[in-house]
């Protein structure tokens, strides 16, 4: 194959079935994987251009990292890297591709708590005016995730956090961190003092400290509230970061995950049924049980004979058929 030849084949590829072809959340897997298994091959004909071939280079840079292929990373040219460090503030795939390019290193941890600090309520006389967007949030949740990952139990990094969360303007960030890398900090504790006495809010933030402070009947209790919770969604919220968290609580937690399934088995809300069962079918320990309580439900659907009902799944944010999500429930989507 001569070069002229690859390098228009991926230019073919690019146009009719490219990385932007779908959200974030649903990438074009198929894509990436054609592309980064011919990423060699790519580079060696088009040199430092393979990376400004494509539009999202970032998802590639984070992805073969992230598979194992960092030596490939390290060919991104400079000019790039200086780029993504200029955006990485406020766009993910931005941060993701800097994490790898510069993983483990003191600069890109400074880095996160730059993110965190930025909203940090300085004690003076000036007033200024603080505001950031739904994106610069998505980041500094990553940033908690990559702290936590990396430094987890560092007694320096946890007073840092601790003392970002008490005097920011809003504590996202520094809490997740803190929840994954020192679940026993003492100012996590009396956050969920202070949470346990009123109703308990959906957010990301709260998910999280319930995910390491909450007893196993407050968790199921928590999680029947997020399918109505979510649905009157009116704020930056995050539910995809509260589900993330719930899932690690449960997935680390049997008798919860045995609970839970006992509780669907009891509730008439289909909002519950799909929203819950779905969530639990992603984590279960004994994945059968949960197949054999959906077919169950399903025979019982297709028995009524009436046309099939809908409700909200809060995994997909989609109002959907009964049927099709207890499907997915037992594995056959």
């Amino acid at each position: 194959m001569s070069r002229e030849i690859f390098r228009n084949d991926i230019f073919f590829l690019k146009g009719i079935n490219g990385i932007n072809d779908y959200s974030r959340s649903r990438r074009n897997w198929q894509y990436i994987h054609i592309v980064e298994d011919n990423w060699e091959s790519l580079l060696t004909t088009c040199a430092d251009t393979t990376w400004r071939i494509f539009g999202n280079w970032e998802v590639f840079a984070w992805h073969l990292a992230h598979t194992g292929r960092q030596k490939l990373v390290k060919t991104v040219p400079a000019s790039l890297i200086n780029e993504v460090r200029r955006h990485a503030h406020e766009d993910l795939d931005a941060f993701w591709a800097l994490s790898a390019l510069e993983e483990g290193q003191e600069t890109f941890r400074e880095f996160c708590l730059s993110l965190f600090r930025r909203i940090y309520m300085y004690r003076s006389e000036s007033h200024q005016v603080m505001s950031w967007g739904y994106k610069e949030v998505e980041v500094w949740i990553e940033a908690a995730h990559y702290l936590a990952r990396h430094y987890r139990g560092e007694l320096d990094l946890r007073e840092d956090l601790e003392d970002i969360a008490k005097n920011s303007h809003t504590k996202i960030g520094p809490v997740i961190a803190l929840c994954r890398g020192w679940p026993q900090s003492e100012l996590i504790q009396t956050i969920w003092t202070n949470l346990s006495a009123q109703p308990l809010r959906l957010d990301a933030e709260t998910a999280w400290i319930i995910n390491v402070k909450a007893s196993t009947e407050e968790l199921i209790g928590y999680i029947h509230s997020l399918p109505t919770g979510f649905q009157t969604e009116t704020s930056w919220r995050f539910p995809r970061e509260a589900i993330r968290a719930i899932r690690n609580r449960l997935r680390r937690d049997t008798v919860a995950q045995e609970l839970l399934l006992a509780s669907i088995e009891k509730t008439d809300s289909l909002d519950a049924i799909v929203s819950l069962s779905r969530l639990l079918s992603t984590v279960a320990s004994d994945r059968q049980a949960i197949r054999d309580w959906a077919r169950k439900r399903i025979v019982e659907l297709r028995r009524d004979g009436a046309i099939q009902p809908m409700a909200y799944d809060m995994l997909s944010g989609q109002v959907r058929p009964v049927e099709f999500c207890l499907m997915d429930a037992c594995g056959y989507a």
